[in-house]
């Protein structure tokens, strides 16, 4: 019993506890007074998941605006119950003889840069999400697209 050597329960603890106990039958925290988590109760935490196990594609502010909760409290739910967004991201297939077009470029400008070491200021980087499917002009706009 090292912990209660070091931390002895004091006498007024002991004796609130009995009062807790003749008054309610419990030794149980008393509820905390204020506003309750109305937001956040069983029923809301439900029909909040329900929502997104229905249409995984749906969105915060939506789940929301239809629960007539804060955006904050769909938010919590969804932390509480591990739900995190599934983030997805679209890239373009590589096909067999691309890694040696792709090894054959990294040799091409190594000595480009080796020639020119200003060659890379000249050089705009980019992560746009915009690109050209060919050379008709099909192009795809890839915007965040969230799945709980």
């Amino acid at each position: 019993m090292r912990g209660v050597e070091e931390n002895p329960i004091s006498k007024s603890t002991v004796v609130r506890t009995i009062q807790r106990f003749e008054e309610t039958g419990s030794v149980k925290d008393r509820e905390k007074p204020g506003r309750p988590k109305s937001a956040t109760n069983d029923e809301k935490t439900l029909s909040v998941l329900q929502s997104f196990v229905e249409d995984p594609h749906y969105c915060i502010p939506r789940v929301s605006q239809e629960h007539e909760i804060g955006v904050g409290s769909v938010h919590k739910i969804l932390k509480l119950n591990k739900w995190h967004p599934y983030k997805i991201r679209l890239v373009q297939e590589l096909s067999e003889d691309d890694f040696d077009r792709r090894v054959e470029f990294c040799e091409i400008m190594m000595q480009m840069i080796n020639d020119d070491p200003l060659l890379l200021n000249n050089i705009i980087f980019s992560d746009e999400a915009t690109f050209e499917l060919n050379a008709t002009g099909g192009a795809i706009t890839i915007t965040t697209l969230n799945i709980f």
